[in-house]
């Protein structure tokens, strides 16, 4: 069985997003199949691959990606069973949804929130994406409460029989807690082994609510003068950011805020070792998310977690016994990281019965 796959880039752990993660997906993807064909736009030869792994490199940008995608699929469609697809990008739709003609197609809805954009191109790919849902075999969720944005999202969407929930996950393997890497890490930022991290690790974008974090931690810090929010990241909103670092700067704690921006994915475990010495996860994204992956990893650190009820966050973070569900408002997520700041071995005792789920 042959299988057909893409990924903006593949790059191993190198890469600061979700390419890393999509990279993970593709070495377990590789034992299930006789050959992976793998489509990116960029390819780091470092990156160690399955040798039943084979990378087709698209390297054109901008408009012409749009018809060397298709082009590419057209030309393996006769050696190629199935055709996979997670990623969002317009130009992977449309050679997903012009090869579904000739080939099965299983979709992946990771989240929406890239449809919650506004603009022409976003129309268009919510269009294009809603067709390709309507005529793929099978569509993925991550859990029960995504239906509801599936189906909000995609109002012309009819599939709902052949919609299959399958939870997340990621590779247990690489999440092992370093207490000396974590210490380190630490130690950059000046925390003392009392201090309490709170660790938020997304993409700052509007829709990933990293204010409303910030505003939330504003509000109580004053009060645990031994706490630290730190975000890591990649900042593709110049925008966002400068409101992000303005909002920090501005308030009394400012020396208790670290914006660090984007980091390695091979220095994420690295970074949860670091909140799981004395501290805690927080992600409070506002809408849009299937089940942040940052949250499962979290949890195989043994973190308690703080997430706003989006997606299917519900669905994994257990309220009061793996974390704590929090709504999408400063007061809420204010009043939760209260709870985990003045408990800790509530703290404690979420991190192990969170690691235990995911382990699960």
């Amino acid at each position: 069985m042959k299988l057909l796959t893409f990924t903006p880039k593949l790059v191993g752990y190198e890469a600061p997003d979700l390419a890393s993660c999509i990279y993970d997906e593709i070495t377990l993807l590789s034992r299930h199949f006789d050959e992976l064909y793998v489509v990116t736009d960029e390819y780091s030869r470092e990156a160690w691959l399955p040798s039943n792994v084979k990378v087709i490199e698209v390297p054109s940008r901008g408009l012409r990606k749009l018809i060397e995608k298709p082009r590419v699929v057209k030309n393996v469609s006769g050696e190629v069973d199935h055709i996979y697809l997670r990623t969002q990008s317009i130009d992977e739709v449309m050679a997903t949804l012009k090869a579904s003609k000739s080939m099965d197609v299983v979709v992946t809805v990771p989240g929406t929130w890239v449809f919650l954009e506004k603009g022409l191109k976003t129309w268009l790919l919510r269009r294009l994406y809603e067709k390709l849902l309507n005529k793929a075999k099978a569509v993925v969720v991550y859990g029960e409460s995504m239906l509801n944005d599936v189906k909000r999202v995609f109002s012309k969407f009819r599939g709902e029989g052949k919609i299959q929930v399958v939870k997340n996950s990621i590779n247990l393997d690489r999440y092992v807690y370093n207490e000396e890497a974590g210490s380190r890490f630490r130690e950059k930022l000046s925390l003392k082994e009392d201090d309490v991290m709170i660790l938020s690790i997304g993409v700052l974008r509007p829709l990933k609510g990293f204010h409303i974090l910030l505003r939330g931690f504003i509000e109580i810090a004053e009060g645990h003068p031994r706490a630290h929010l730190v975000v890591a990241g990649p900042q593709p909103d110049e925008g966002y950011k400068r409101e992000v670092e303005a909002l920090a700067s501005s308030s009394t704690v400012r020396d208790r805020v670290h914006v660090v921006g984007p980091i390695p994915n091979r220095e994420v475990p690295v970074a949860l070792s670091a909140a799981k010495i004395n501290g805690l996860f927080a992600l409070t994204p506002l809408a849009g998310e299937g089940v942040p992956r940052a949250l499962l990893e979290a949890m195989a650190m043994g973190l308690p977690c703080i997430a706003t009820d989006v997606g299917s966050v519900r669905d994994y973070v257990k309220h009061g016994e793996t974390g704590l569900i929090a709504k999408a408002s400063i007061e809420d997520v204010a009043s939760k990281l209260l709870s985990l700041l003045e408990d800790e071995e509530d703290r404690k005792t979420m991190g192990e019965r969170a690691k235990a789920w995911v382990q699960e």
